[in-house]
C-alpha cells in the first residue's frame, strides 16, 4: 500500500466547518418538523374533533327546530287552505346536510389522525439517527472530526523523511558500519600477522 501523502489538515478543517453548518441546519430542520407535526396532531386530536362535534350538535338543534316549524306549519292546513311549507322543508334539509357533513369531517379527521401518527412513527426512526449524529455539545460528527484532525496532526509530527539517505550522510555511515559482516577479521589482526604467530610460539 502506498504511503499516505498528508502534508496539512486544511481540508479536514474545511470539512469540519461545512459539517458544523450542516449540523446547525439539521438541528433547526428537525426542531421545525417536530414542532409543526405536534401542532398538526394536536389540532387533529383536539381542536378539529371538538369543532365538528359542536357542528353536529348545532345541526341536530337546527334539525329539531326546523322539524318543529314544519309541523306547526302543517297544522295550519284546512279544507280551504294548504300552507306553503317549502321554506321549512328547506330548513330541515339544510340541518340534515349540516349534520352529515360534520359527521363526514369527523370521520375524515380520525382517518387522517391515524395516517399522520403512522407517518410520524415511520419518520422518527431515521430522524432519530440524524438527531443522534448532530446532537450533543459538540455534535458527535464534529467530535469525530476533531479526533481525526488530532490523529492526522500527530501523524504528521512523527512522519519519517521521505528523501533517501546519501552515501556521505552521517546516518548512512553509521548504518554501514553496523552492517559489517561477522566473518570480517579485526583490523589489527589483519595488519600484523607476525604478532599473532609470535604469540602462539610463546
Amino acid at each position: 500500500m502506498s504511503q499516505a501523502k498528508l502534508s496539512r489538515v486544511d481540508a479536514l478543517e474545511q470539512l469540519k466547518a461545512a459539517v458544523a453548518a450542516f449540523v446547525d441546519d439539521a438541528k433547526m430542520a428537525l426542531g421545525s418538523v417536530e414542532m409543526e407535526t405536534r401542532r398538526v396532531v394536536d389540532r387533529l386530536n383536539r381542536e378539529q374533533p371538538f369543532y365538528w362535534l359542536q357542528q353536529i350538535k348545532a345541526g341536530r338543534d337546527e334539525f329539531a327546530e326546523a322539524k318543529a316549524s314544519l309541523a306547526r306549519k302543517r297544522l295550519q292546513k284546512t279544507d280551504n287552505y294548504i300552507p306553503d311549507t317549502s321554506e321549512e322543508e328547506k330548513a330541515v334539509r339544510r340541518a340534515v346536510a349540516k349534520i352529515e357533513n360534520a359527521e363526514r369531517k369527523l370521520e375524515a379527521i380520525k382517518v387522517w389522525t391515524r395516517r399522520i401518527e403512522q407517518s410520524w412513527n415511520d419518520y422518527q426512526g431515521p430522524s432519530g439517527q440524524l438527531a443522534d449524529v448532530v446532537g450533543g455539545t459538540p455534535a458527535r460528527a464534529i467530535a469525530d472530526l476533531n479526533r481525526l484532525i488530532k490523529a492526522v496532526d500527530a501523524y504528521l509530527q512523527v512522519q519519517a523523511p521521505t528523501a533517501p539517505l546519501e552515501a556521505g550522510d552521517e546516518p548512512y555511515r553509521e548504518a554501514a558500519s553496523m552492517a559489517r559482516p561477522l566473518t570480517e577479521a579485526p583490523e589489527s589482526a589483519a595488519e600484523n600477522p607476525s604478532d599473532e604467530a609470535e604469540a602462539k610460539e610463546a
